[in-house]
């Protein structure tokens, strides 16, 4: 009897030290993983099917470990709070918010308690997380320092408009990054290039180029938000019809059309999301989950678009970029 009860012991505390995975494991129903997107299935369904692809390599198999809700803004990044309370009242395990800070922080806003893995720009300084090492509530991820990206991207941009003068930098009303243009002010002001702020919105993008066009702007910034994304083609195609080069934040930017990109690859982006989706699922705590930075930028030209605006790409760069489109 006493041999018994020392077994029963023995067994009940494996129980309570049994680690987090495991108890993870023994879930009675598929994980749900909600998904909050700036965009559209169009848009970023291919990215999303990287995230997916992922999870699969990890072990998950959807319809049996894992489920998927989506709810998509369709560049209307004032949408988020309405989505973000949808997402929640279907209760899933975790939500991978997309849409920038923006839909990050609507995420947030919506729900305290189930864990939110996000890509936004500057976690601690929006709110997000008290630190990157330790980020104290429900929220964890990967944090886009596109600030510190954009004296690049410059630089970049004049190898191919050496006389540049003017910049403009286009603001998306509903998600605004003042970090942004002042890290890139100062940058300017030192090569002689002069930056102007234009606020626009998903409904007046066409009015945004026709001042550039008298304001005579030698290049344009479409700052990486919701309405950029979900709208890039449209913004490749005005800046062509008027004639002014562009510098896109990321890699589909150019593919649509624009002149260059420099930013994060979201591929490896997605696949690191993955992993921390895995990781909370196997019971570990967002608050407790260090939040990454992207080690991964990419240089994408169009060297279609070049030719289409005139401008000469120098050998230099051509060597430096990790796509050319032709």
């Amino acid at each position: 009897m006493i041999g018994r009860r020392k077994s029963l012991i023995a067994l009940s505390a494996c129980a309570l030290i049994a680690p987090p995975a495991t108890r993870a494991q023994q879930r009675s129903r598929a994980a749900r993983i909600g998904f909050l997107a700036g965009s559209s299935p169009e848009t970023v369904g291919n990215i999303f099917e990287v995230f997916k692809q992922r999870l699969a390599e990890l072990g998950y198999v959807e319809g049996k470990d894992v489920e998927f809700v989506y709810r998509w803004a369709h560049g209307q990044a004032e949408r988020f709070p309405q989505l973000a309370q949808e997402l929640v009242a279907l209760q899933p395990d975790v939500i991978l918010a997309t849409g920038g800070t923006g839909g990050a922080l609507a995420a947030q806003q919506a729900t305290k308690s189930i864990p939110i893995v996000v890509f936004a720009a500057d976690p601690v300084a929006s709110g997000l997380a008290k630190s990157l090492a330790r980020p104290g509530g429900n929220v964890t991820g990967l944090a886009d320092f596109t600030n510190e990206a954009s004296p690049k991207r410059l630089e970049l941009l004049l190898a191919v408009v050496p006389k540049l003068r003017r910049l403009v930098v286009l603001w998306p009303a509903a998600d605004p990054q003042p970090g942004l243009l002042k890290s890139l002010q100062v940058v300017a002001q030192t090569v002689g290039v002069d930056v102007v702020a234009i606020e626009v919105s998903s409904s007046d993008i066409g009015a945004a180029f026709t001042q550039m066009t008298r304001e005579q702007v030698g290049a344009v910034f479409p700052v990486a938000s919701t309405l950029a994304y979900a709208q890039r083609r449209e913004l490749a195609d005005l800046a062509l019809r008027h004639r002014v080069p562009t510098m896109f934040f990321f890699r589909a930017g150019a593919q649509a059309g624009g002149l260059m990109s420099y930013g994060t690859d979201l591929v490896d982006v997605f696949r690191r999301a993955a992993t921390y989706v895995d990781k909370i699922l196997k019971g570990a705590k967002p608050a407790d989950l260090p939040i990454e930075q992207p080690t991964k930028f990419e240089l994408v030209i169009n060297l279609k678009t070049a030719k289409a605006l005139g401008v000469t790409v120098p050998q230099s760069l051509l060597l430096r970029a990790d796509e050319l489109i032709q």
